[in-house]
């Protein structure tokens, strides 16, 4: 158990499939919220612990994912500001996609990267942040380009 806690917080653990699930057995998940999830998984990837970081956001779109689908295949533009809030589950999906991607792409693992930002693309176009300086951002806008960039990088 203290090698997996230890695995969990250190942020220099190489990006593998093996250590993002023994992270996730000893995350602290909070109260479980896709909100949370995406908040922590924010937070892991600005302390550079990308591990944790792909761990919560993993976690966030196995529990949500299905919901965050259903939202977007229901949206045929981005909701208003008023209504943002209703595509939760879409919205820290889509989030927790691209903060996926960034971690995978910051460990140099651009296949991973690609394909993180491939689903994101694919099913949660729709999907919206909300910066702390005020505004709303789209998390799938130019996931397509980049994820052909990272393929690009990955074959190099």
């Amino acid at each position: 158990v203290l090698c997996l806690g230890f695995l969990a917080s250190c942020q220099t653990s190489p990006v593998t499939p093996e250590n993002v699930a023994k992270a996730a057995t000893s995350l602290d998940f909070g109260d479980g919220t896709s909100e949370t999830l995406t908040s922590k998984a924010w937070d892991a990837l600005n302390d550079k612990n990308y591990v944790a970081a792909i761990a919560y956001a993993q976690t966030c779109i196995e529990r949500y994912g299905e919901e965050g689908k259903k939202m977007n295949a229901r949206l045929t533009a981005f909701a208003p500001t008023k209504k943002v809030n209703e595509y939760w589950a879409l919205n820290d999906v889509g989030t927790s996609l691209f903060i996926m991607a960034e971690a995978y792409a910051r460990a140099k693992k651009y296949k991973q990267a690609a394909v993180a930002l491939e689903k994101l693309s694919a099913n949660y176009g729709y999907a919206q942040c909300w910066d702390p300086k005020g505004w709303y951002w789209r998390p799938a806008e130019g996931a397509a380009r980049k994820a052909a960039d990272y393929r690009g990088k990955a074959q190099s």
